[in-house]
């Protein structure tokens, strides 16, 4: 039981460093959403997502993450453009 309580605080650990960079790459997109707006740019860009869920992939080996990863992405990218509207 020791282990599973050390491991599930590797995740709590985990799991704040990447609020912090959400909170990060949510600030970001909202500014991308005013700089779109300002420019007459539509939020979606089908060659920016794709370029995205590309680099994410060749983060990871396994092929299983990969498509886990990507899972999480379309989420991330779907918030991010609600933000930008």
């Amino acid at each position: 039981m020791c282990k599973l309580c050390d491991l599930r605080k590797q995740i709590d650990e985990i799991d704040d460093k990447i609020g912090t960079l959400l909170k990060q790459r949510f600030s970001v997109a909202k500014q991308i959403g005013e700089c779109k707006k300002e420019s007459g740019i539509a939020v979606t860009d089908s060659g920016r997502e794709s370029a995205v869920y590309e680099h994410i992939g060749g983060l990871f080996d396994d092929d299983l993450q990969k498509n886990e990863a990507k899972k999480v992405y379309v989420q991330i990218i779907a918030s991010s453009k609600e933000l930008q509207k």
